[in-house]
């Protein structure tokens, strides 16, 4: 089964954007990301593989932390293109390869070898075949490696995940003015009144976004609706 296009988000578009705001600071903070979760000094001498690299940050922060073998694929050609520009900033090193494949094609996957860190962050969930692709990514992994993967989790009641389904269908089915104002509403909801309430500076808040990985919170918005 695949995925309706009227219904996929142009994650890689997105991600294009968010290329121009990388900085030193956010390459830093996905570093720390990493070796925080990892609990590890840095990634020398381990293998790693970035599955729906989306950006290309945590490739480029794997890269920078040592990681002596780094394969990045996406399913979206521009998050290939994204990604790509990384490998260019970091100077095209030979030991990092990009490519353009799905999770869900065994074919593909039978092409690799087994990787110390296997890294899909907010990516499994959208293939349309969830317990599939992890299970894929899963094999990758090699004897005592890493298996580092971030999902939605689910959410019962009117407020839980069947509304957000619906909220994001009708995003993604949404001419370019509807989803900016869609857009919008969540700022004011989520960033805006939510920091209000919580008696904090939604300004300070947006702008401090993103510490912990080192994201940025408008491409974020548009990539959660």
């Amino acid at each position: 089964m695949s995925v309706d296009t009227q219904d996929r988000f142009a994650f890689g578009k997105n991600w294009q954007k968010f290329l121009v705001q990388i900085s030193d600071e956010r390459i830093e903070k996905a570093k720390k990301s990493l070796l925080g979760f990892l609990e590890l000094p840095d990634l020398r001498g381990k293998s790693m593989i970035d599955i729906g690299c989306g950006s290309g940050l945590f490739s480029y922060a794997a890269h920078g932390l040592g990681a002596s073998k780094l394969l990045s694929f996406d399913y979206d050609p521009n998050s290939v293109a994204a990604t790509e520009a990384m490998w260019e900033k970091a100077g095209k090193p030979a030991n990092w390869k990009v490519e353009r494949g799905s999770v869900l094609d065994t074919t593909y996957l039978d092409t690799m070898q087994q990787f110390d860190i296997v890294y899909s962050w907010g990516v499994l969930h959208h293939t349309g075949h969830m317990w599939e692709a992890i299970r894929n990514a899963a094999r990758l992994v090699a004897p005592r490696g890493f298996f580092y993967i971030a999902l939605y989790n689910k959410v019962e009641g009117r407020f839980g995940s069947r509304m957000w389904w619906r909220i994001k269908k009708t995003y993604n089915r949404s001419p370019r003015w509807a989803q900016v104002i869609m857009e919008w509403i969540y700022v004011f909801i989520f960033y805006i009144l939510a920091n209000l309430l919580r008696g904090k500076n939604p300004l300070r808040a947006m702008h401090s976004y993103g510490a912990a990985r080192g994201m940025r919170w408008k491409e974020d918005v548009a990539d959660w609706l």
